[in-house]
């Protein structure tokens, strides 16, 4: 049974998001952090793993199937192949250690890419390096949610301010619901999709929060 839930102009669907294929074609923009290949688990293995997350398959079926014309913003991993886009954004991570990887090596890695597709991405001000700096969540902290990815809703701010306002958002791997909060938080029209019950749940619960308290950081 698909659960859908719905917090203002946002709409949150607990299911595989091949189930709704025409919310896809609809949409204008695809934002987005789908497994990335690695089969990662999570700090100290702590979560379970991620669905799908031994190849690229299914980033790589996600944008044949939403074209590598249209607007999408999708975060990946130097740590295998990227795709073909027509740049990539350094997401840096100003308040956390140097991470595990190669202990060998005296340098951890402290950032993840986001590859831009298609056209049309809006200018505030004036242009801008493709990097940013914004805080990630540091292991073991109370903020941090429960998913063994979740990224900061300032993050996904940011990415959104650089989308025409009248752009409708879909994203296909919701996790913990980062960017459902952020365009809730922006007044932007968003959808997402989540095939695991517990992050829907959890994206659930942090979007039914910031609703209440009316929070819109």
């Amino acid at each position: 049974m698909t659960i859908e839930h719905t917090f203002d102009n946002v709409t949150l669907v607990n299911d595989d998001y091949r189930n709704h294929l025409h919310h896809l074609h609809n949409a204008d923009v695809l934002i987005t952090d789908p497994p990335y290949g690695m089969n990662y688990r999570g700090h100290g293995h702590k979560q379970k793993p991620i669905a799908g997350d031994k190849t690229t398959h299914l980033r790589d079926q996600l944008i044949t199937t939403w074209g590598a014309n249209k607007p999408a913003m999708i975060f990946g991993t130097w740590r295998v192949p990227k795709p073909t886009c027509r740049n990539t954004i350094a997401w840096i991570k100003t308040n956390i250690g140097p991470g595990m990887g190669a202990l060998d090596l005296p340098w951890g890695s402290a950032w993840e890419e986001i590859y831009i597709l298609g056209t049309g991405f809006y200018t505030p001000h004036k242009r801008q390096p493709n990097h940013t700096q914004i805080n990630a969540y540091p292991a073991g902290s109370k903020q941090r949610p429960n998913h063994p990815t979740p990224k900061p809703v300032e993050l996904m701010e940011w990415l959104i301010q650089h989308c025409q306002p009248e752009w409708t958002i879909i994203d296909p791997f919701a996790g913990s619901g980062a960017t459902l909060r952020a365009a809730r938080n922006l007044g932007r029209t968003a959808i997402g999709f989540e095939i695991d019950h517990d992050y829907t749940e959890l994206a659930a619960d942090l979007l039914r929060q910031d609703q209440e308290k009316g929070n819109t950081t």
